[in-house]
């Protein structure tokens, strides 16, 4: 039996692409079906090797070298932000933890994340357009947010003397102007944003005996060093400033002390990435994944359910709506596995998109992914995501990025992504999937900052009213 099966398998392949599947746009047809044999021949092996489960996502035997699951849980940096939601109980959607593939078709939206956040979306900004004809190409907001560092924890965030050893730092600064014990605030910054974290709690001697992309070190004047993911810091708190206020111009002066333009968007990203509560956002689909090294299933995709979940088709109302629609930025996380990079994105562009038959989306997708039974309509978008990326050297902040434009350059980013989208008989786009070379480079979530509360206080001491004064001259100015 299996060698009539992979005979008439050889036949098709030598025969169908001179054939019925060599009509208009036959080359990249038939890639498609070929694919689909390659499929046929990887099932045709499961028949002799059964899959170890029944499910539509075979997971792998793959283990991931480091999931570090107690440092996620614990860290307000890292974005799981339970914090927020007893700071606006009303306005903050609860996230559960996704299912690894929706009981009907591995295409539909996720009902545990996708479907609230966007309840939740909708409420906040109207009704979202769905139907793939009536939604922008693309998409720009009227103001560009503004770069910064990500103040890593690894430099003890903001109270990094980042212009100079003898001045002082964002932290220090704040303190002297507002009559304020700068030791105190200090450690306070440290225990939410630096290298005092509580899930900081490995001492180490040197960078060699930390994880790998960790790296070993201690605060200004102590002894006690720690290993720190060097990837950790506050591009949440940057990312939401950015998206909502405007970029300071110049340095300005308080109480006899200069805060430039640095120190002023430091402030302003701890404030927002503080854990009081002072900034509330939406995630608009998927959870976070917290795993470095996913599993993957039979077609390639990762299995873990919060690694895989982000669907195609969500991505594309939400970012179609609030930026081709509504001219809104928003934030995305870039990186799709355990590491989180926080990035405001500013606008998109659909760079192609191509009508396929049922079959080639299927191909496309993969013969074990589940094609959503009522879609009728299938199409192929490439699509480019412009987005800021942080500088690397804390000196560039000092720069007016809207006036000088070899810096701005360097900052403004392109990543394109490539998925087929599923449609129902009105248009409407019911799921879809990550191809090529995004399949599992998807953004991992996407989060509105929708409002802050100007009564709060950072660390219980730098308040939105304090710096809200400086801003207004730095902009100004």
């Amino acid at each position: 039996m299996l060698l009539r099966i992979l005979s008439l398998v050889l036949i098709l392949a030598v025969l169908l692409p001179i054939g019925t599947f060599a009509a208009p746009a036959a080359q990249e047809e038939r890639r498609d079906f070929r694919g689909w044999i390659n499929s046929i021949g990887d099932s045709i092996r499961n028949i002799v090797r059964p899959s170890p489960t029944n499910s539509a996502h075979a997971t792998s035997t793959t283990t991931p070298s480091r999931s570090s699951p107690a440092r996620p849980s614990a860290n307000p940096l890292l974005r799981s932000n339970n914090n927020l939601a007893a700071a606006h109980p009303l306005s903050f959607v609860p996230f559960r933890a996704a299912v690894a593939a929706n009981s009907e078709s591995d295409g539909d939206f996720d009902p545990a994340t996708e479907i609230p956040s966007l309840t939740y979306l909708e409420t906040a900004f109207g009704k979202f357009e769905r139907k793939f004809d009536a939604l922008p190409k693309s998409g720009e907001a009227p103001q560009l947010p503004w770069t910064s560092t990500y103040w890593p924890s690894t430099y003890d965030g903001i109270n990094y003397r980042w212009k100079s050893p003898e001045i002082g730092s964002p932290v220090e600064k704040y303190a002297i102007a507002f009559n304020i014990s700068s030791r105190a605030l200090g450690n306070l910054v440290s225990k939410q944003q630096g290298i005092d974290a509580p899930w900081h709690t490995k001492q180490c001697v040197g960078d060699f005996s930390c994880a790998s992309g960790d790296r070993c070190v201690s605060r200004r004047g102590s002894d006690v060093k720690l290993c720190v993911a060097d990837w950790e810091g506050i591009c949440d708190g940057w990312t939401a400033a950015s998206i909502m206020m405007p970029e300071p111009r110049c340095a300005v002066t308080f109480n006899g002390v200069k805060f430039n333009v640095a120190d002023l968007k430091g402030l302003m990203s701890a404030f927002f990435a503080s854990d009081s509560g002072t900034h509330y956002y939406s995630m608009s689909m998927s959870g976070r994944c917290n795993v470095y090294n996913p599993n993957t299933d039979r077609n390639g995709y990762y299995s873990d359910p919060n690694c895989g979940d982000a669907t195609a088709g969500m991505f594309h109302i939400f970012i179609t709506n609030m930026l081709g629609r509504l001219q809104k930025p928003f934030a995305f996380d870039r990186e799709t596995t355990g590491q989180v990079w926080n990035q405001p994105v500013h606008g998109y562009q659909i760079i192609k998109t191509q009508n396929l038959a049922r079959f080639f989306a299927q191909t496309r997708l993969g013969f074990n992914y589940k094609l959503d039974p009522s879609a009728v309509k299938f199409v192929y978008v490439e699509l480019a995501v412009k987005w800021i990326s942080e500088v690397e050297y804390f000196d560039e902040m000092n720069l007016n990025y809207r006036d000088n434009m070899a810096a701005l350059q360097k900052t403004l980013k392109t990543t394109s992504y490539e998925y087929v989208l599923e449609l129902n008989a009105a248009g409407e786009i019911i799921g879809g999937g990550w191809v090529n070379a995004s399949k599992n480079r998807q953004p991992d979530f996407m989060w509105v900052p929708t409002g802050v509360d100007k009564r709060a206080s950072a660390f219980g001491a730098i308040k939105f009213t304090d710096l809200e004064k400086l801003w207004a001259q730095a902009v100004n100015c």
